[in-house]
């Protein structure tokens, strides 16, 4: 069973897709418990206030310096509490209750990796 999905977004100088995005997230989502994490690869343009000004709830975290897309996805999942992760980019506009989708794939435990010597 699903409890919760962890939206990670990273942001550089996209604030303004971002809160539509998360607008669209919050819409259509239903049903379906869900953490929005935006990461600020260092836009230098103060996003923080005009995001968690918008979204409040959001789990914001400031790069001190633009560490990429992939690192600064790696720093929103050291914050994510989901039982699924969902990268989405911040032009991504949700039209469905499409959040709850990573809840319906089947959950199988890792059984580790086996290695010839």
């Amino acid at each position: 069973m699903c409890k919760k999905v962890s939206i990670i977004y990273v942001n550089y100088k996209t604030s303004r897709l971002v809160i539509d995005s998360i607008n669209s997230v919050k819409k259509f989502t239903k049903d379906t418990d869900y953490e929005i994490i935006v990461v600020d690869n260092n836009s230098g343009d103060n996003p923080r206030e005009a995001i968690t000004e918008a979204h409040p709830d959001v789990i914001y975290i400031q790069s001190p310096e633009n560490v990429g897309f992939g690192k600064a996805n790696n720093l929103g999942m050291e914050y994510a509490t989901g039982d699924y992760i969902w990268f989405l980019n911040p032009d991504t506009i949700l039209r469905n209750n499409s959040v709850k989708n990573p809840c319906r794939l089947p959950v199988r435990k890792s059984k580790g990796r086996r290695s010839r010597r």
